[in-house]
Order: C-alpha cells, then structure tokens, then sequence
C-alpha cells in the first residue's frame, strides 16, 4: 500500500514535508516502518492551532495527492478522515461536498471516504455527526450537486463511527480502513488461495519475540469467504539454522524472500539483540554489496536451487528455495587460493578423556548440595572452588528449543549434560548437543586449576572480575565460575569479535558496565589459532585497574585523585579512539564519567584535531545503522604504527602530545602536557 498524511487546521500540513526522501509533500510513499515511524514522529509534533479547520482544503490536498500518484491506475483509494467534525458556518457543508465531487471526476480511481468522529462528552454535538456522515456517504443530491460517478452508481458509501474513549480503538480502527460495500470475492478484492506471509513484526502480547505470521483464506465449496486461519512462528525457531549457523568463520548464511528483502544476516542483529527496535525490511543489497552480486541476484531469486561464483569477488553462493514458501536459503563461502586448514577433535582418544570436564555447569544453584562452596561475587552466585561451564544456543542442535527450556531448567537436565561431556564410554545418549563440543572442551581441562593457581598468588588478582575461554562452538568455561544468563550470546560480544578480527593481537574493549555489578570493566581478549580461530581467551579488570597500571608504569602521569595533580596526562585508547583509560573516566566529579563509549574528540579534541594531519595515521570511514536509519561516521587508527607521533605543527597548539602504539596490542598510549 502506498500511502500519505496530511494535518489540516487553517492551513495543511503534509508529513511528507518533513521527509528529505520525497521530493513533493503531494507525493505518496510505500507503508514501509520507518514511513511510519515518521509518521508517528509526525503526529507527536503536532500542535492545536487557533484558527478554524478548513475541511475544503484538507480534501483538496488528499485529492491532488491521489491524481498525482495513482495516474492511469484503476485500484480503488480511500480517504480517512478524522476529526471533531466542527464547521465554521453552515454553508461550509454544502462548499466540502463540490470540492470532494470534483475531486472525483479529476481522478481515475474511485474514492472510499471513511470519517471518524471525535467525541467530546462535555461538549454540546449539533451537526457535527450527521456532517461527517454526510461526507462519508458522499450525498451528492442532498445539495443538489452533480456528479457523473455518482450518476453512473460508480460511488461507494464509506463508513461513519465516532469515538468518545481509547477503549475500543481496535474496532474503530478496522472500520475506518475497510473498503464497505465491497465483496470479499469481487474483482477488486482477489481472494489468495496461497499462504501470506508477512515480515517480522514484535509480538508484544505473549514474550516479546520477533514472530512472522502465516495467513490462508478458507472457503466453502461455493468460494464463499469462511474466514482466515492464521499462525506467528517466531523468527528464531523459524531461522535458528541460520541464525546460528557456524562454520568456524570460513563461510557464512542468510534468509532471504523471493522479492530480495532480507530476513536474516549475520551484518543485521540478532533478534535476541534487538531490543524491540522494529526490524526495517531492506534489500539484499545493502547487505551483499559486491556489485556482481547486485547484477546476478536475480539468478537467485528465479531457480530453485543452484551455485553462483563470483571469481572476482572470490566468492561462492549456493542457495535452495524453501517449498511452498517466498522464503530462499543461501550459504556464502570464500574462494581461498590455498586450502583451510581443517581442525577436527574427533580423533582424541578415549584414555585421554578420563580426566576430562573438571569444571561445574554454569547453575551453580542447581548443584549438589555442599560439593561447592558458594559465595557472592559482586551480584553474582559464584564459587572459588571450581570453574563454571555454560553452553550458549550455538552449542546446541535446535538453539531455539533450548533457549526455551533453559528458563526452567531442572537439576536432571544439568546431571545429562555434564554426565554426557564426562562420558568416555561414548554409551549415554547426546542431549541435544552439536557434534565436537566434548572434544573441545578437552582442550580445556587444565586451564581451572591454572587459573585457580594464579589467582592465589598473582598480585593482580585484586583487579580481575573473571576469566574466560570460549570455543568456536560457543562453549565457555569461566573462573570464578558463576552463574550466567541463558540467552548470553558471547559470539556476537564485543571483545570475542575483535580478538576474532585481530588473531595475532592482544585486543582491549573500552569500558562497559558489568551485568554482575562489578561496575565498569574493561576486557582483554586474544584468539588461539589462526584460520580457523580454535579458542578465545579473555579476561575482565576493573576500570580503575588499567588507570592504576598506567600511572604505575608511567609515573610522571597525574591522577585527578592526587592532592596536587601536575601538568601531565595520560590515556589510553583502542583504535577506534574510544579511551580506555583516562583521568576523567575515574574522576567522580567528571561530567558524563558513569557514561560508556568516550571517545578521544570529546576528551582531547585538540589533540584529536591535530592527529587528522598525520597522513597515514588515522582513517575516517562511515557505516549505514539500517535500525536507527542513520548514516555513522567512525575513526580507525593505523595499526602498523611504530613510531612516536608528536605536534604535526610545533607551537600550533596550546598543548604538546606524543602517542604511539603499545605493540601487539590494539592500545595506544598518549602523553599530553
């Protein structure tokens, strides 16, 4: 449906003004989610104006809105009008009723006008009804007007209700969208033998997930309409396989309909991620941006199933329309000049199994009662005598399913698990885990007791929250073990991307608030193996660890929280310029210190300024936020910096600097005096 909103008091109003994607407010635009968002900011901005509603120009502005975007179409439109009905005189109907007739005869389809009434109950109602069912009736002869539509029994009788509260908008508004008079089954309504699908929408009445709902019409054996049978199928169920798919970063899924709108891919989020953002149905494009692709999606989009390579862009589609579905699976695989190496843990012997898996499951509260010892580590249940295993959606068969269960998990569903990863026998049956998992998490038996050593007797110890290993599969084991929330989807956390961007370095996140309450945390992670990735290792320290570290090392810096603090300050930032350490994120009185995400142009932006002159030093690049509908700007720093850089131009500035970058890590360190 294409659509368009005016607001009409003296003067009218087009929503489409206020768009920069229109070029006239008379234009109509498809009902996409953002049109509406816009519209609705729309509606939130208006104001009541002083003068008189001019219902004659309203209807004006509609009619030439249709002339100017249905021509040489036959498809009925419709009008809704809404409004208190009020008339400044009372000519004023019989002036709004020729305005509406020659607005039929100027245009080619014919128009459904339906009125919605808003009813004051304190207030006085004279004409005000029977004037808006007048216009919906479109009564031409009631004024003697002529109209050859209506003449030719062309017109059809549009529909008047009135409002005096909010509890039944539901009704009122399926009344003033329906086309009345009109048969189900009549050439201007097709009756659909075939399912409909729609895009996901939130369904918020039952748990809040993303769900796409199926629709059939039923009829009875004259083809008359009986009614329609309908079902929402959450988006996680329905694309779990390729929500989760993980092939250890060689290759890749996405979820696609017939007519090229995305419906799942790894560069959009997660539905779980979402936050009940409105998910914008977008092009295929916008996500597979290579300009071969956008010339050969068709071949896609018109076969059943088949392979596409794209030699230039060394890359491989393989897709399958799903049966009796607008629904299209397609898998991406890199075209590599040599071969990847392939990782497989299935030839771990059985002997070496036997100590295997010494670690707890994650729920600790469901553990026998005194294997552990509990404690309270920040919000967190934890325990000092064991590490804690959780096992996200990726570990398993059917995520969704899991994901499901696991809010009411039972102390027997725990017991199958772990006795399942401790089994050398290979007699108990899988509980519904991937394949390779236990083979894994082998590879990790003996990273407790070395953590449990080092925490003892490290002097850093004081500063670490937690550790982490995560396996490619989505397994992680964490000291101090500690329960962990079930819908945790560590694949798509920040410090496991970048180590998996950068395998050869040491990453660091900048600050982020901790959800087990140790406050802001800064995480370092790395990635063991190259191609594929085999572990990420990570570990958490507070805020005003990696601040206490730096002074320590650098001793000449100043803290804000020294009697008399000196001239020189230090920081340190990720390479995208967000700090990392600084002396305002530590300093209470800091205004926006408890915020996240301080970047080096809002703390130093006269360095930050400075630094845009080195050539080769810092890169600026922008990025397309398709849930915000924003274009993004972001910095990236040279991570080949080795060197020292200073003042481009000396004397220039009011403050001297020197940054380099601490190598093997994604850290830059700045001195400013």
């Amino acid at each position: 449906d294409r659509v368009t909103l005016f607001a009409v008091s003296d003067v009218t109003t087009s929503a489409m003004s206020v768009s920069p994607h229109h070029c006239s407010q008379l234009s109509m635009a498809y009902a996409t989610h953002s049109l509406k968002h816009q519209f609705s900011t729309f509606i939130d901005d208006l104001y009541k104006s002083k003068g008189h509603t001019n219902h004659s120009l309203g209807f004006t502005m509609a009619f030439k809105a249709i002339e100017e975007s249905m021509k040489n179409e036959t498809a009925n439109a419709l009008i809704v009008y809404i409004s208190r009905g009020l008339m400044s005189s009372i000519t004023e109907a019989k002036t709004l009723m020729e305005v509406i007739s020659q607005g039929q005869d100027s245009v080619i389809p014919n128009v459904i006008i339906n009125t919605c009434v808003l009813i004051d109950d304190g207030k006085t109602i004279l004409y005000e009804k029977h004037f808006m069912r007048v216009v919906a009736q479109q009564n031409f002869s009631k004024y003697n007007i002529s109209n050859a539509k209506s003449e030719a029994c062309m017109v059809v009788k549009g529909t008047m209700v009135s409002v005096n509260s909010s509890s039944n908008i539901g009704a009122v508004v399926r009344s003033v969208l329906s086309t009345p008079n009109l048969q189900p089954h009549s050439p201007l309504h097709p009756l659909k033998s075939k399912p409909t699908f729609l895009m996901p929408t939130w369904d918020v009445t039952n748990k809040g997930e993303l769900v796409v709902s199926i629709s059939k019409t039923v009829l009875d054996k004259e083809g008359n309409l009986l009614g329609i049978v309908g079902v929402d199928i959450a988006l996680e169920d329905l694309a779990e396989d390729i929500i989760f798919y993980n092939d250890f970063r060689r290759s890749y899924a996405f979820f696609v309909t017939t007519r090229g709108k995305a419906m799942v891919h790894p560069l959009m989020k997660q539905p779980s991620n979402m936050m009940y953002e409105q998910p914008i149905a977008l092009d295929i494009t916008y996500f597979e941006t290579c300009k071969a692709f956008a010339r050969s999606k068709n071949i896609i989009f018109h076969n059943i199933s088949g392979v596409m390579s794209l030699q230039k862009d060394r890359l491989t589609y393989s897709w399958q329309h799903v049966p009796r579905t607008p629904y299209i699976v397609v898998t991406v695989n890199t075209i590599s000049r040599r071969k990847n190496p392939v990782w497989s843990t299935s030839t771990v012997p059985s002997s070496v199994m036997a100590p295997t898996v010494s670690f707890a499951y994650h729920r600790l509260d469901l553990s026998n009662t005194g294997q552990y010892h509990l404690c309270r580590n920040f919000r967190q249940l934890s325990s000092l005598d064991t590490g804690s295993l959780f096992l996200s959606g990726w570990c398993f068969q059917s995520p969704y399913k899991h994901l499901l269960s696991e809010e009411n998990i039972s102390q027997l569903n725990v017991q199958s698990y772990m006795a399942y990863l401790k089994d050398t026998t290979k007699l108990l049956a899988n509980p519904g885990l991937r394949s390779g998992i236990r083979s894994e998490l082998i590879s990790l038996s003996a990273i407790i007791p070395y953590w449990k050593k080092v925490y003892i007797h490290s002097s850093l110890s004081k500063y670490i929250v937690r550790k982490y290993a995560v396996t490619s599969s989505g397994a992680v084991v964490m000291y101090p073990g500690g329960v962990v929330n079930h819908r945790l989807d560590v694949m798509h956390r920040n410090w496991y991307m970048r180590a998996i961007e950068y395998p050869k370095v040491t990453t660091v996140t900048p600050p982020y608030l901790d959800s087990a309450g140790a406050g802001y945390v800064v995480t370092l992670s790395v990635a063991v193996g190259q191609d594929p990735v085999m572990f990420v290792l990570a570990v958490d320290f507070t805020l005003g660890a990696m601040f206490n570290l730096m002074v320590e090392s650098l001793p000449s810096c100043s803290s804000p929280l020294e009697a008399v603090p000196n001239n020189m300050k230090c920081f340190l930032m990720d390479d995208r310029g967000y700090l990392i350490a600084h002396p305002s994120l530590i300093d209470p009185l800091a205004k926006g210190a408890a915020d996240e995400q301080h970047h080096i142009t809002h703390r130093e932006s006269l360095l930050a300024n400075d630094l845009l002159n080195h050539k080769g030093l810092v890169k600026k690049l922008v990025c397309n936020d398709f849930t915000s509908n924003t274009v993004q700007r972001f910095y990236r720093f040279n991570m080949s910096l080795d060197h020292v850089v200073t003042n481009m131009i000396s004397g220039e500035q009011c403050v001297r600097y020197q940054l380099t970058r601490l190598q093997g890590t994604n850290i830059f360190l700045g001195v400013v005096n």
